[in-house]
């Protein structure tokens, strides 16, 4: 089971402007979210945010217009805040607000062989 959201991109794959979720949820904060092209095509972002002269975040608003310019089909605002962690090859890669967070859930892309 899946729970994540809101969508970012609407059914003709156009940048969504209102969300009907809490005020504080669209303000600009880390994030983190994937977007789809095509089979296989994936787009993942990790904003960091509240350092004050650093990274601010991304509203939904915001997340939603990159999608549509990068192209996307469909995207979806997945966790945020402390929850908002990028590893590659066993290193973090982004700066996570309050040092991150241990997580149990986790989205992985990985290239499996046809043969």
């Amino acid at each position: 089971s899946w729970i994540f959201g809101p969508s970012l991109l609407d059914e003709n794959g156009k940048a969504k402007t209102s969300f009907a979720i809490r005020d504080y949820i669209q303000e600009s904060h880390p994030r983190t979210a994937i977007g789809y092209y095509e089979p296989g095509h994936y787009c993942l972002l990790v904003a960091d945010g509240r350092y004050e002269d650093d990274a601010q975040g991304m509203t939904l608003e915001e997340m939603s217009q990159l999608f549509f310019t990068l192209g996307c089909q469909s995207a979806y605002n997945l966790d945020g805040g402390q929850s908002s962690v990028m590893t590659f090859q066993d290193a973090v890669v982004n700066q996570p607000s309050g040092q991150g967070r241990d997580i149990s859930d986790c989205v992985i892309i990985k290239e499996v062989s046809q043969g």
